[in-house]
């Protein structure tokens, strides 16, 4: 039995896939060269991509959830670069991918987070 409704595992896993996706070609464009902000692209790409197809293949919550966080850090490393700067690297935001990042990162984190939250409440009244 499903522990979740059925869509939007796929939905979410195709979102943590374009992130990671994103995140790799920012950084084979030049954000390699950045010292702490690179690594953590290196990071965030294949984490991404393992939690996109964990997401697809495995409707566990745990994962679900894993994938909202790494979605959700993710987007805050872009808001808090874009207005305070990461690690002595600021961003601006007409960087590349810089909106769409926002648009998959807020979409998939929603996606992925409320049905477990939901579920998780629900079941906690049912106890």
């Amino acid at each position: 039995m499903p522990t979740v409704a059925a869509d939007h595992p796929i939905v979410g896993g195709l979102l943590l896939l374009a992130s990671g996706v994103m995140h790799f070609d920012l950084r084979l464009m030049g954000y390699r060269y950045i010292s702490v902000v690179g690594k953590l692209f290196l990071v965030q790409a294949p984490l991404a991509v393992v939690l996109a197809f964990g997401n697809i293949a495995a409707n566990r919550w745990m994962i679900h959830l894993g994938g909202a966080v790494l979605l959700a850090f993710t987007e805050s490393g872009l808001l808090v670069s874009v207005y305070t700067g990461l690690f002595g690297f600021p961003d601006r935001p007409a960087a590349p991918y810089a909106w769409a990042s926002l648009a998959v990162e807020i979409s998939g984190f929603l996606v992925l987070a409320i049905p477990v939250l939901l579920e998780r409440s629900t079941r906690a009244r049912l106890r």
